[in-house]
């Protein structure tokens, strides 16, 4: 079904039945899928900072998007064009990061499945290689800030001071909550009973007042 270039919901639908269609699970617009690429380009220019399953939903999202690129293109060339610009766009500065071939199985056109990335974060890199046996260069901005961290604390900082200094100097961690949990785990152990609060106040759910009192409370 064609729809008109106006007709943004129609479009909407059309996008996400044929994501649906080709075994991609739940709603999703093509703003969103720009968006998640654009966002997984940054975190690999960054040094990826997440899970081999995050990984991989990313790259499955390419993929799904290049199979409806076709279908797409008889409902809306114009919405397929403008939405294709942006997602080149990502390939193209991704390119820089994902350099070497190494998954000879996957066809040539999808590169992104064909490559490894140059480098990452550590946890990634030790993923990667015991499920992949490829080496990956470990670097990123997330272990740099979690190593600043590590070495805050080790110089007596209080846990719930070193938290705030991120926040509010902004660190490169502190710029997405689940990024900052990430970190807040990664640079020191916490016993269970604060990892809630921790995330509650990372996404904005409790006041740092609310925090020094909970982790007081709790790691004495």
């Amino acid at each position: 079904m064609k729809v008109s270039d106006s007709d943004v919901g129609g479009w909407d639908e059309e996008f996400s039945a044929l994501f649906s269609t080709f075994g991609w699970a739940g709603r999703v617009t093509s703003e969103e899928v720009v968006e998640r690429w654009r966002t997984f380009g940054g975190d690999c220019i960054d040094g990826y900072p997440w899970d081999i399953e995050d990984y991989l939903n990313d790259l499955t999202l390419r993929n799904t998007l290049q199979k409806v690129e076709s279908p797409l293109r008889e409902i809306s060339r114009i919405q397929v064009s403008s939405l294709m610009r942006e997602i080149y766009a990502v390939d193209a500065t991704l390119q820089a990061v994902f350099q070497r071939e190494v998954f000879l199985a996957a066809p040539e056109e999808q590169w992104w499945m064909r490559r490894a990335p140059t480098y990452a974060a550590r946890d990634f890199c030790r993923e990667f290689e015991q499920s992949y046996r490829v080496k990956v260069r470990p670097m990123s901005k997330f272990d740099d800030d979690v190593d600043a961290m590590k070495r805050i604390l080790a110089e007596e900082g209080e846990l719930v001071d070193v938290f705030l200094k991120v926040r509010k100097e902004n660190w490169y961690v502190a710029q997405r909550p689940g990024l900052f949990f990430r970190a807040c785990k990664n640079s020191t152990p916490l016993p269970r009973s604060v990892m809630g609060t921790i995330w509650s106040w990372v996404s904005g759910e409790l006041s740092d007042v609310q925090l020094r009192s909970a982790v007081n409370k709790n790691c004495p």
